[in-house]
């Protein structure tokens, strides 16, 4: 847990001085992953200190449903439909 406490400082931290990753999670997952655990080549994400890729992105969307660092409403909008295409299709056989 203390790990996921970490990743989320980390992830504030470069929404809070980089904005353009407020839109963009692979642009986010980048910055964190260099500027914090100096990944610099693919297979360098699977050093055990690393976090995986989907906490980066669930940090974000936390943060963000608390109202910080907001994404412009366009990427809003399409994070809000893809919502529910995800939805629907897990709800379905």
């Amino acid at each position: 847990m203390n790990n996921l406490h970490n990743v989320k400082n980390q992830v504030e931290f470069i929404l809070n001085n980089y904005p353009e990753t407020r839109n963009d999670d692979k642009r986010l997952t980048a910055y964190v992953l260099k500027e914090f655990y100096k990944v610099n080549s693919i297979d360098d994400i699977y050093k055990p200190e690393v976090p995986s890729l989907e906490s980066i992105r669930r940090c974000r969307q936390k943060l963000q449903e608390q109202g910080k660092y907001q994404a412009t409403e366009k990427v809003q909008k399409r994070r809000a439909e893809l919502q529910e295409t995800y939805k629907e299709f897990a709800t379905k056989e």
